[in-house]
């Protein structure tokens, strides 16, 4: 049985990329893909994730609303970045899913603007610990 996970690992990788590739396909193809990778699950997560850097907004749109359903709190700063992404939507999607994760997304959310400050390095570490702090607090 142990020697199966491998191949079967590596045949779920393939379909999941196979999947992926949908999105940039028809409305139903998408959808179609988007059920299947939910269906999926964790295997899933780090591929989607990859696909929020895709420059088809589509594909991207459509990795980051299959994260939101997955809701899994390792995608939280991969999608705090997405709210920089060019498109409106592929944003919105990503600050819902944020705020869904709660804590997670809170905490990945500071950690982004915290980043993103003109403050010098030891400012922007003691935002971030402060912030956070104060949100483990709550």
């Amino acid at each position: 049985m142990r020697l199966l996970l491998p191949i079967r690992a590596k045949l779920d990788g393939e379909r999941v990329q196979a999947l992926l590739r949908q999105f940039a396909g028809t409305d139903q193809a998408r959808e179609k893909a988007h059920q299947q990778l939910l269906r999926i699950g964790k295997s899933a997560v780090q591929p989607l994730v990859g696909e929020l850097k895709n420059p088809n907004r589509w594909v991207r749109w459509e990795a980051v609303r299959a994260l939101q359903q997955v809701a899994d709190p390792s995608t939280a700063n991969a999608l705090a970045d997405s709210l920089e992404d060019i498109d409106f939507d592929v944003r919105w999607v990503a600050a819902q899913t944020l705020a869904a994760l709660q804590h997670d997304g809170l905490i990945a959310l500071l950690r982004n603007l915290s980043d993103r400050t003109t403050a010098r390095g030891s400012e922007r570490r003691l935002t971030t610990y402060f912030a956070t702090n104060l949100i483990k607090n709550c």
